[in-house]
């Protein structure tokens, strides 16, 4: 008997250490935590579980032990760093959710993401689950519990597939949930038999799950949010124009996300949103590049955009006063004038904004004033990044015959406007293009030479793929375009979205925009900008599409060159630029009311799931079995009540158990009438007591 107690706490253990190692390093792998010594994290759930299989063993043992987490709790929000850590875990994970569908971050004052540890809060959580799992060993309880605590981590990484959790992670919480699940009922009749169904199940259900890993491996995990975003768009869209009489305003309309990887397969028609999203104001008027993100990796279907690179950002020239930007949220980049005045770091592609401001300006440069010379007369040595050459050899090899003859172009704006106007020619400007067909390998091959039309996005990605391959420097970028007039204030909506091609040119140390966009079918968030870059002089007017040798338009230098010339920081955070006369209302007021809905249904349906399976597991067996069944529900009321458990029920119990005797009708009403009246009696309870009983033990 007492070799079974052992046997029957080491499995504990076991299992609780399976799970809560599973649980907090699916967290970890997927939202890329820091965890300084992950030994020490290891070793202190492991002391924690076994002081859990000890405690089990008495009787307020649980409770002891509950307390002194308790203290140790209160006094790390107290004194420790579990708050900072919790809150940096909160925003860390809202910031990856608010990238891929775009529904807002949670944040504190002063709070960004600096990649800091994560070790308290996850330590909690491991506690947590795997206790869970310990007891429902050691006491023989149900394994809901454990089984619902597993349920957050793991759904946690799965609502964007980008953060798929690590194998070994998934396979451990995978593991100890389903022993402890294939061994729970039996656990709550025979301990002694549980452990022994433990043990022979072992292996089985490993080798189970390593055939599953091989038949679903999680390479084939593919990020479909912005299909999924795009379709409820257009739904919501339609719904709209049933609703209004067909060309009225959306009933909501989706703003424009910057998402971490462009899923080109999964491009359709695009649906712009009217909702402002920004106020800009320039000194100086004309068309006005918002760089958001660049993208460096291209696979065929996408791109992506390495985390990690750090790269300045400028270029020096004339000055064209400031710019400012004014979002109505809070973005997790600074949109970016071509070009700021002062260097601005880029890291991963943005210019990260870590303070959250909402309001900032850039003062802004224009090109150089010789630029024409340089490109014409001008030579540099230059070793170019292979970053920004890296393309698939099979859509290398199939772009060589698009960019035959090119060599003989000395520079490299010099092949970015022939290739600029190679790609202009392709299909015709449309919103509503072909999606690119299942067979097809590469989404620019595919555009180039099958597709019968796009809008911005096609176009720059042909012609970023086309400037890697004719050895230019290249990648993608995305953002806003909008027109500007001088000191006026523009609002920023959806319909000005836009991508580009950005090459680098050795000659003037910069990178420039190609638009690769037909000029004479851009809508209003793509058109043409005012001035044209010239490697020859040419008298190309506002609104014409160049022809090759000629470079295209480049933001930086306008119409309108003249205008104040005070100086002013490069970026300044605190300004009083020109207040837009009108702010247009948030619209996420739904967001938390959804949010609340959705974990409102999730816990009345998890209630009423537990409160089915309960009933249904106490009608199976034979009368003695479906005593002892009731026996457990009348020992967890007492506890719950507070008092001992009446005597005459245990004697049943024992009767059930050990004697030959049948349990009556009326005896098991016996027990199912305690349970009843110890219901009512928790009814009277507290109300935050009563939600813990409705919906943490789901007694009724």
């Amino acid at each position: 008997m007492r070799s079974e107690s052992w046997l029957t706490g080491l499995l504990g253990v076991l299992l609780g250490l399976s799970m809560a190692l599973g649980a907090v390093g699916c967290v970890v792998s997927a939202f890329e935590l820091t965890i300084p010594s992950a030994r020490n994290l290891v070793l202190l759930l492991l002391a924690g579980l076994c002081l859990w299989a000890m405690a089990a063993r008495f009787r307020w043992g649980g409770w002891a032990l509950l307390l002194a987490a308790g203290v140790g709790l209160g006094y790390l929000l107290r004194h420790g760093d579990l708050a900072i850590q919790t809150r940096q875990l909160l925003y860390r994970i809202s910031y990856i959710y608010d990238r891929a569908y775009h529904w807002g971050l949670l944040q504190w004052p002063d709070l960004t993401w600096d990649g800091g540890s994560a070790e308290l809060p996850m330590l909690l959580l491991g506690l947590l689950v795997g206790g869970a799992a310990c007891r429902s060993v050691c006491r023989s309880k149900p394994v809901a519990v454990p089984l619902l605590l597993a349920v957050p981590p793991l759904a946690s990484c799965l609502v964007v597939t980008d953060t798929a959790p690590a194998g070994q992670y998934l396979f451990l919480l995978l593991f100890g949930s389903a022993v402890l699940l294939l061994t729970g009922n039996v656990r709550e009749d025979s301990p002694a038999q549980a452990n022994r169904l433990t043990l022979g199940i072992l292996l089985p259900v490993a080798a189970a799950l390593v055939i599953l890993f091989f038949a679903v491996p999680q390479k084939d995990y593919v990020n479909r949010s912005e299909e999924i975003r795009q379709s409820l768009g257009a739904w919501l869209q339609s719904l709209s124009e049933k609703g209004g009489g067909g060309r009225g305003e959306g009933l909501l309309e989706l703003t424009v996300p910057q998402p971490e990887k462009v899923d080109l397969s999964a491009l359709g028609s695009r649906n712009n949103s009217h909702e402002t999203v920004l106020y800009v104001a320039a000194q100086t008027g004309g068309t006005l590049y918002l760089r958001g993100r660049d993208y460096d990796v291209y696979d065929g279907v996408g791109w992506q955009s390495t985390d990690h690179r750090a790269e300045t950002f400028a270029c020096p020239g004339p000055d064209l006063g400031y710019v400012t930007v004014e979002t109505l949220e809070q973005e997790k980049q600074m949109y970016l004038p071509y070009y700021p005045a002062e260097n601005v770091m880029l890291v991963g592609g943005r210019a990260e904004n870590t303070g959250l401001y909402t309001q900032y300006t850039f003062r802004r440069t224009g090109l150089p004033e010789n630029y024409g010379t340089l490109l014409v007369e001008g030579t540099a040595e230059h070793e170019p990044d292979s970053r920004y050459l890296q393309l698939p050899q099979a859509t290398r090899e199939g772009a060589a015959a698009w960019i035959a003859g090119l060599e003989a172009e000395r520079t490299a704006s010099g092949k970015a406007q022939r290739i600029g106007a190679l790609v202009r020619a392709v299909g015709s400007y449309t919103l509503d293009p072909e999606r690119m067909p299942p067979e097809a390998e590469d989404f620019a091959l595919w555009f180039l030479e099958e597709g019968t039309g796009g809008y911005c996005v096609h176009y720059a990605t042909a012609a970023v793929v086309l400037l890697r391959a004719a050895g230019v420097e290249a990648r993608y970028v995305t953002g806003y375009m909008v027109r500007t007039q001088a000191q006026e204030t523009v609002g920023v909506s959806g319909e000005n979205a836009h991508a580009w091609a950005e090459y680098y040119e050795p000659l003037l140390d910069a990178w420039l925009v190609l638009e690769a966009t037909p000029a004479s079918s851009l809508g209003a968030a793509e058109t043409v900008p005012d001035l044209t870059i010239q490697t020859a002089p040419t008298e190309n007017q506002p609104g014409e599409t160049t022809n090759p040798g000629e470079t295209e338009a480049t933001p930086g230098q306008t119409a309108e060159t003249t205008g104040p010339q005070e100086t002013e920081p490069a970026q300044t955070q605190q300004t009083d630029p020109p207040v837009p006369e009108e702010q247009a209302p948030g619209s996420s007021w739904w967001k938390p009311l959804l949010a609340a809905l959705l974990t409102l249904g999730l816990a009345e349906g998890q209630r009423r799931v537990r409160l089915m399976l309960r009933r249904a597991w106490l009608r199976r067996g034979t009368p003695n079995r479906r005593g002892l069944k009731r026996w457990q529900q009348v020992q967890t009321m007492a506890d719950l009540l507070g008092e001992t458990s009446p005597a005459e029920l245990e004697e049943l119990a024992q009767r059930a158990k050990f004697s030959q005797h049948t349990l009556t009708g009326e005896e098991l009403l016996m027990l199912d009438n305690y349970v009843r009246t110890g219901i009512r009696r928790l009814k009277q309870r507290p109300w935050y007591r009563q939600l813990l009983y409705r919906y943490g033990y789901a007694l009724y």
